[in-house]
């Protein structure tokens, strides 16, 4: 699932056919995407989903792996229209780490070797409005860790993540770079962590973080970076929870 001004775009869990829905909660409105074709639906999808100012419209965008073509292939769909069209294959045929982040007019992944999420290669940006790709570079940092790619702060951010730690590294000036800044480290005492994510940022340096145990049982913690604290939320039927996200409301309808 993935989210840009208040819509979320996301494929039901009981699809058949693989189809993509447009909805607002804020405004209990939805759009169901014309279907993408018999070939997409083949191979594992990642969508995302941006706004392109250059024509005031939104664009959602779908990566898949061809067997023929051993390429990732990338199809784009304007809404409004009621088909997707092919462009430019994407540059770099290896594991691509879920779904697109839209940030500063752009979708951005992280481009990685094998599908352990290691071996990283770059980050491989997309704008919108010319549809063209630019590679960005990657923080200095050791590449055998687990790394997920986010957005904070309205900035692309890397979660760099090992059993007992959390690194968020923050791009503050885009594709810079020299820009890119480690916003915080947090250690995790007391056990081992197979999951770590960052949700959001409060004021104050409170930090809102989800983590999965080994034994995979999900939490939701506030951890306050300025007294090293952490304090577990708890949640009604929270085990139900699912790659949370934070939303924000809008009156835009899909």
């Amino acid at each position: 699932m993935c989210t840009c001004d208040g819509i979320l775009c996301f494929t039901p869990s009981t699809s058949k056919d693989n189809f993509v829905v447009l909805w607002n909660p804020s405004i209990r409105k939805f759009k169901r995407v014309p279907p993408l074709g018999y070939q997409c639906r083949l191979f594992s999808n990642h969508y995302s989903f941006g706004y392109d100012p250059f024509i005031d419209n939104y664009k959602l965008i779908v990566v898949y792996f061809s067997r023929e073509s051993e390429k990732n292939e990338i199809s784009v769909h304007t809404l409004g229209t009621e088909y997707w069209r092919r462009i430019q294959d994407f540059p770099f045929s290896g594991h691509i780490g879920g779904p697109g982040i839209f940030v500063k007019d752009t979708v951005n992944w992280l481009a990685f070797e094998n599908v352990d999420n290691n071996g990283l290669f770059a980050i491989v940006s997309l704008d919108l409005e010319t549809e063209s790709y630019e590679i960005i570079s990657i923080p200095d940092v050791n590449s055998d860790k687990y790394w997920s790619l986010e957005v904070l702060r309205d900035c692309l951010c890397i979660y760099v993540t090992s059993d007992l730690d959390l690194d968020v590294w923050i791009m503050k000036e885009y594709a810079i770079k020299e820009s890119w800044t480690k916003l915080y480290s947090v250690s995790f005492v007391g056990g081992q962590m197979y999951d770590i994510r960052t949700l959001y940022i409060f004021e104050h340096d409170q930090i809102l973080v989800e983590l999965h145990d080994w034994e995979r049982t999900q939490h939701l913690i506030v951890y306050d970076s300025k007294i090293d604290t952490f304090n577990i939320q708890d949640i009604e039927n929270g085990s139900l929870l699912k790659n949370p996200k934070v939303y924000i409301e809008s009156l835009i309808s899909p």
